[in-house]
């Protein structure tokens, strides 16, 4: 399970993945969900490095 809160901690994501999916994967889908809607205006922080990386990853191939 993976979720988006605002600074209030108010819920604005909520994305349940079955257990053999990677997490950096869903991490990736839930930050594009939260960014929707707050206008791309919000901010994420990653305790995992490798969603980091690969959030990173796909927003240089979209720009290309």
């Amino acid at each position: 399970m993976h979720l988006a809160v605002d600074t209030l901690g108010h819920l604005l994501t909520l994305l349940v993945s079955p257990a053999h999916e990677q997490d950096r994967d869903q991490g990736v889908a839930l930050v594009e969900q939260g960014q929707g809607l707050t206008d791309q205006s919000g901010e994420a922080a990653f305790v995992d490095q490798a969603t980091a990386v690969r959030l990173r990853e796909k927003r240089q191939c979209m720009q290309a």
